[in-house]
């Protein structure tokens, strides 16, 4: 499952560096930032991307499974990569699960492979949102 992006903003790290921050926004104007290491984007154009990947998830299976009783569906950035993660899940790939945070998927790895997760809302923390 891929996803359409707009990049608004690229910020090197270095100037001969590989590695970046990446402002994307979403078709719904939901807007994110991710960490990229080679990948080579320009602001204004449009990319087809799998859904982000993270560092860090340092949350219970517990945590996740009933931390988004209201059935939220958003992104809320706490420190440059990191966000809290509010969403349904929308597709199951092995043990690993693809959530819609309003617009923006977000993966999980290692979570469930039980189908009958699909449609369920969670919430997660991910520290260090990436391109994958």
């Amino acid at each position: 499952m891929k996803q359409n992006l707009r990049v608004v903003q690229v910020l090197w790290h270095e100037p001969m560096s590989k590695q970046s921050s990446v402002e994307f926004e979403g078709g719904l104007g939901e807007r994110v930032v991710a960490f990229s290491d080679g990948f080579q984007f320009e602001s204004g154009e449009n990319v087809e991307l799998l859904p982000f990947g993270g560092l860090e998830y340092p949350d219970s299976f517990e945590a996740i499974f009933s931390g988004n009783p209201e059935h939220l569906m958003k992104m809320e950035r706490v420190a440059e990569w990191d966000y809290r993660c509010y969403g349904i899940i929308v597709e199951i790939e092995r043990r690993d699960v693809i959530v819609d945070c309003g617009g923006i998927l977000v993966v999980v790895p290692e979570l469930t492979s039980d189908v009958s997760s699909l449609g369920q809302a969670i919430f997660f923390n991910v520290e260090r949102l990436e391109v994958r």
